[in-house]
């Protein structure tokens, strides 16, 4: 099924995202952050986001059909 896996790209991205913004947490721990290490962190929380919502709209038109 096609939306099998669209939601498999999705979740390898989020998944990578997410292993993404660990390192870049750890990194401002340890190190600090500059001003575009922050910049480049909101720039994948906004992705995450949209993903999830994409994943959540994906899997609630699968559970209607």
């Amino acid at each position: 099924m096609a939306s099998d896996s669209k939601r498999a790209v999705l979740i390898a991205e989020i998944k990578e995202l997410q292993s993404f913004q660990m390192e870049s947490k750890r990194d401002a721990v340890f190190g600090g952050w500059t001003r575009a290490a922050e910049d480049a962190y909101d720039k994948r929380a906004n992705r995450l986001d949209r993903l999830i919502r994409e994943l959540e709209v994906l899997d609630r038109d699968e559970e209607s059909s």
